[in-house]
């Protein structure tokens, strides 16, 4: 595809973002702190507020249909996480899993929120857990949906793959990039030639970028945890043991079909978060808003009303 055609489908889907956004009344704003954290921001300033973390390789866009089911009923913020999206790339930061979410509660405190409803998906949900871990009494309700952050000794994840040294977002060609999707996908969407082109050739020229974060993501383990075992690694890079302590409403939100985090995954999360209830969803992998959001807003929504009117119950699987 020539730089020009590349030049022409960026500016129209540039556009297609702007126009949803001003349809849904949906603000896009960069608070003007020392890094500069990009966000969506729409719904009234008297509703509940509800937080959207996306996940790796993903940005603020990907919780766009989300959002438009949610304005209605609550305030909705959804960050640029540090690295991706709006957010500049600073080689020289350190994009740790705690750097991630310090900067999510410092556009939190900033906006002067003192009590919200958190979602994540994939590694969203470990920034969210991190955040839940740090400040609890800031998250009146949990999301995760397709999370990262579990370890279960007998089941593989990508998580296990990382630590292992594998950069699977790094993909070199259309084949790898497609072998990505299809494994990101219980069926991936049927897009035009042209336009599968020109989402590849994005995706390729951001791999660099993506192995620096991965490298900073899992840098994390401390130096005497290298040298043992992936088991130990993954286990030391997990929330296992943080989960225990969650007293707010956790919602684990799964695709039946999820290949990165796969449901066992969730199964054992929800043995282990005490307030926490886990609803699977058919026809959906590893991004279930993008393949049953019908259901996902069904369960999310019935979720959220529980965990505001106390009426939350625990063990419902």
């Amino acid at each position: 595809m020539t730089q020009i055609g590349n030049r022409i489908i960026t500016q129209i889907y540039d556009l297609s973002i702007k126009f949803r956004l001003c349809l849904m009344g949906v603000k896009n704003n960069v608070v003007k702190n020392e890094d500069g954290i990009a966000y969506y921001e729409g719904g009234s300033k008297f509703n509940d507020t509800i937080v959207l973390i996306h996940g790796f390789a993903d940005s603020k866009n990907g919780h766009l249909m989300v959002a438009k089911k949610l304005l209605f009923q609550y305030r909705v913020l959804i960050p640029d996480l540090p690295g991706f999206g709006d957010n500049a790339k600073n080689s020289q930061e350190n994009y740790s899993l705690s750097y991630m979410s310090d900067k999510v509660i410092d556009l939190l405190r900033e906006k002067k929120l003192e009590k919200v409803h958190l979602l994540g998906n994939s590694l969203g949900g470990a920034v969210a857990m991190d955040i839940a871990s740090k400040m609890p009494e800031l998250v009146k309700s949990l999301v995760l949906v397709g999370s990262a952050g579990f370890y279960r000794s007998d089941v593989r994840t990508v998580q296990n793959e990382i630590l292992e040294g594998s950069y699977i977002f790094d993909v070199k060609s259309d084949h790898e990039f497609k072998l990505l999707v299809e494994r990101l996908f219980a069926r991936p969407p049927r897009i035009p030639r042209f336009l599968f082109s020109y989402f590849s050739k994005n995706f390729q020229a951001q791999g660099g970028w993506y192995r620096k974060l991965l490298d900073d993501l899992t840098a994390d383990v401390p130096a005497d945890v290298l040298t043992d075992s992936i088991a130990e690694k993954s286990l030391d890079n997990s929330f296992n043991d943080q989960v225990k302590e969650f007293l707010m409403p956790t919602l684990l939100l799964w695709g039946e079909e999820d290949r990165f985090f796969p449901v066992e995954i969730a199964e054992f999360a929800s043995t282990i978060i005490p307030n926490s209830k886990l609803k699977i969803l058919k026809n959906a992998g590893h991004a279930p808003q993008h393949e049953n959001l019908v259901d996902y807003m069904d369960e999310l929504l019935i979720f959220l009303k529980e965990s505001e009117s106390n009426n939350y119950l625990t063990g419902d699987i």
